[in-house]
């Protein structure tokens, strides 16, 4: 990580030596906008507000019934309310209702490979964003072919590297990292390659590198998530 690097994450924990830098560096100039956005979420209270007790269950429940019965009558706008209600009845923070359509994901994830659905012999995960880029979103998708492991990653809400910087995938296993491949853009599909066995190295995560020639990772995590073992 460089110094600018520890600047930065420093100025988003409101030390004032790092504010003072951020605005009279030139490239850190740059990054003040997406860095102001993260500590406004970093200083809300809600963010940091404990989510009603169930809830995670409640949605997962939620979804079983909706796919073990696909052929039901139409729900009425007024019934479609009073689940959202019962499902929701407290107030929750922002980073609980989407950590709970994490879950929805990963269960109709489950459901369509179970019915033989889209990703075929292969796995689908979630991706999920860190304080870095929250408002980042995606899955994953795994398929071994002939000539690797294939991963096609379906982004939303990353926003498109600044200039003299790009996304690098990694995996990891116990033996460390292995790069996967490198990408600028935030929203749609990017298709990567990882040529070791995704049994061994099961975790995938996205940082943001800088053009500097370092080959090893800046530690700047925005996605990762868990790759399913079949």
């Amino acid at each position: 990580m460089t110094i600018h690097e520890e600047l930065q994450a420093s100025y988003l924990e409101g030390d004032a030596e790092a504010e003072a830098h951020m605005h009279s560096c030139a490239e850190c100039r740059e990054r003040l906008p997406e860095l102001d956005s993260i500590r406004d979420v970093l200083n809300d209270p809600s963010s940091w507000d404990e989510p009603s007790t169930g809830l995670e269950q409640r949605v997962v429940d939620a979804v079983t019934r909706e796919a073990a019965a696909p052929l039901a009558a139409p729900i009425s706008l007024d019934e479609r309310r009073r689940r959202r209600n019962g499902l929701f009845s407290a107030r929750v923070p922002v980073w609980a209702v989407a950590a709970a359509f994490v879950v929805v994901g990963a269960v109709v994830a489950g459901v369509a490979i179970g019915n033989g659905g889209a990703g075929g012999n292969g796995a689908t995960f979630a991706l999920i964003a860190t304080p870095l880029a929250p408002h980042a979103h995606g899955s994953g998708g795994v398929k071994v072919e002939a000539n690797g492991v294939r991963i096609q990653l379906d982004v939303s809400g990353l926003p498109r590297a600044p200039a003299g910087s790009y996304y690098q995938a990694w995996v990891k296993g116990d033996a460390g990292l292995v790069p996967i491949g490198t990408f600028h853009t935030g929203d749609g599909k990017v298709v990567l390659w990882s040529g070791v066995d995704p049994a061994k190295y099961h975790t995938l995560t996205v940082t943001l590198e800088r053009e500097d020639g370092n080959q090893a990772s800046s530690g700047q995590r925005v996605l990762t998530g868990e790759i399913p073992q079949r």
